[in-house]
Formats: structure tokens, C-alpha cells, sequence
């Protein structure tokens, strides 16, 4: 055939790099298709561990008994899933807080680096058992926590006593005019 006659030429005034580059060819290829393969390997091993921490997580921090935990959906989204099996598929506002922080505690277990987790208002839309829950649990989600709360949410004297030993610093913004905030040690 044509094509065949065209190799022939090729190969013809290649001498013989030609075959010895075929042969890096497929072994470029090869490890191409290895790496690719590693790849899927590895989040998909990472997605079973974040999804079983986070649903470990997810039960230690709700206080609803009929959620057996969660699972990482198709779009990477985590969903609750019933003791039966079942989605829930409409959650509350705190559910849905519980959830985002059982994501951020299994992302900080699997994570290559670990530093601290920041959490802004973590209690916001929460009830006082969900509340207790959080604040028992926190300490275990990484070694430090770092949380930036209102005194509504967390009085202190009921962070002291929940944390009790585990409390290492305590801070307080004191307004100090309308354009100067002071951070204090208490």
C-alpha cells in the first residue's frame, strides 16, 4: 500500500533511529499511561479515606441519630445519608454547617501538610447541642484550632470548661475608637 511504501522510505533514510525512536515512543507512552493510572488510583484511595473521616467526623458532631454519616456525591459535594440508606436531600442551614466541618477536620487528617484549622464563627447557626458537640470534638480535629468567635457564641467561661486543659491561648478584640481595635491577651 501506499502508506506501507511511505514507512519503507522512512525507514529506509532513518537508518536505524527510526526504531529506536518508535521505542522511546512507547515507552514514553507507557509511562504516560502508568503515571495516569497511579493517578486515578490515588484519589480514588484519597476519596474513600476523606469520605469515611468526614462521615466519622459527621457523627461524632450531629446530634440527629438518623444519620448513618456521609458520602462524597458525584460532583465531589459531601451528602448525608440516612440510617436506611436514603439521601437526605434538603438539609438546614446548621446541617449543613456540621457538614462543611467534618469536610475541613477529613481534608486536615488526610492532608500531606497539617497546620492549623482558622474557623470564623463556627456556632453561628447552631443549636447549644451541636454547639457542645463541636467544641468537645475540635480538639481532634488538628493540633491547633484556632477559633474566632463572639462572645454570644462561645462565653468564654463555657470554652474554659469545655476545653479545660486543652485551652492554650485566649484572645479578645477591645475597641479602642471607631478606627482602632487592639488584640489583648486575656
Amino acid at each position: 500500500t501506499y502508506r506501507d511504501n511511505i514507512q519503507k522510505r522512512l525507514d529506509k533514510l532513518a537508518g536505524g533511529q527510526m526504531d529506536s525512536e518508535r521505542r522511546r515512543r512507547d515507552l514514553a507512552s507507557r509511562l504516560y499511561e502508568l503515571f495516569k493510572d497511579s493517578v486515578d488510583v490515588y484519589r480514588d484511595q484519597l476519596r474513600h479515606r476523606v469520605e469515611a473521616d468526614a462521615s466519622r467526623y459527621f457523627q461524632q458532631l450531629t446530634t440527629e441519630q438518623d444519620y448513618a454519616g456521609l458520602r462524597i456525591n458525584d460532583n465531589y459535594g459531601l451528602t448525608i445519608v440516612h440510617r436506611d440508606g436514603t439521601d437526605i436531600p434538603i438539609r438546614s442551614a446548621g446541617a449543613e454547617h456540621v457538614v462543611a466541618l467534618s469536610l475541613v477536620a477529613a481534608l486536615q487528617n488526610n492532608a500531606q501538610l497539617r497546620g492549623p484549622i482558622v474557623i470564623d464563627s463556627p456556632f453561628g447557626r447552631l443549636d447549644g447541642g451541636h454547639r457542645s458537640r463541636i467544641v468537645e470534638v475540635l480538639p481532634d480535629m488538628a493540633d491547633q484550632v484556632v477559633l474566632l468567635v463572639y462572645e454570644e457564641e462561645l462565653p468564654p467561661a463555657r470554652a474554659r470548661e469545655a476545653l479545660k486543659g486543652r485551652l492554650r491561648a485566649e484572645w479578645a478584640l477591645e475597641r479602642q475608637s471607631a478606627r482602632h481595635t487592639q488584640l489583648v491577651k486575656r
